[in-house]
């Protein structure tokens, strides 16, 4: 792994770029323009088409892996998704504002 930053990091092996699955987005605090009542009105409004924890494994088994990404705010939200999918799983990271 000499062609990437910080190559001295031991890491799991992923597909070369451009890839189609073990893609990752990260966004920072900066994008965040939401109330402290987002969440509960977002759930109040669209609760009934919300995906809970066995509609991820019907999603990416109708649609398979490489077409779809799925959204973890939380470590241990990415983490588990990590764990149960693998590193080829594409996850949105979304860096949780940390001044709030």
């Amino acid at each position: 792994m000499t062609d990437t930053a910080f190559s001295f990091i031991p890491r799991a092996a992923r597909s070369p770029k451009p890839r189609k699955t073990g893609l990752t987005e990260i966004r920072g605090p900066y994008y965040s323009a939401y109330g402290p009542r987002h969440l509960a009105d977002l759930v109040e409004i669209m609760g009934n088409w919300i995906a809970g924890s066995g509609e991820t494994a019907r999603i990416i088994n109708e649609l398979g892996l490489e077409k779809v990404m799925f959204e973890a705010a939380d470590p241990a939200v990415f983490e588990w998704y990590i764990k149960n999918y693998g590193n080829e799983i594409n996850l949105f990271v979304d860096q949780p504002d940390r001044a709030a």
